[in-house]
């Protein structure tokens, strides 16, 4: 048993001095040489990282510009339903190139049909700028 225990204490004490040697500098390597270490799995992989951070600062843009809402466009908008023009509603919003009044002037067109048919031109339209 005490033999166990020397030898333990012995290889523990030529062992310390390897444990405690400086590990490698590994500071002059850039993301190009861990690119090439990687193998050619990672050029795709950071292709499509590219591509995404593309197409979500995409979609972050166009998404922050079509929830904008125009204030002073919707008041007159409601000043002209509620004075039951329409007709004049309609070409306003055809004036303007926001999907919203798209939708809205896709609504308007439908007034002298009943709700159901009114909603469904809005939701036809909403569909048509959603995907464009």
């Amino acid at each position: 048993m005490q033999d166990t225990v020397n030898q333990i204490a012995t290889t523990a004490t030529n062992v310390a001095p390897q444990v405690t040697q400086p590990i490698a500098d590994t500071s002059s390597e850039n993301y190009f040489t861990l690119l090439l270490k990687g193998g050619w799995i990672l050029l795709p992989l950071f292709l499509l990282l590219a591509i995404a951070i593309y197409v979500i600062i995409e979609r972050i843009v166009v998404l922050n510009t079509l929830g904008k809402s125009d204030s002073v466009w919707f008041s007159r908008i409601k000043d002209l339903v509620y004075e039951y023009k329409f007709e004049s509603a309609e070409k306003f919003c055809l004036s303007s190139s926001n999907a919203y009044s798209k939708v809205i002037a896709a609504g308007l067109s439908q007034v002298n049909n009943d709700m159901e048919a009114v909603q469904g031109a809005m939701q036809s339209e909403a569909n048509q700028q959603v995907a464009s």
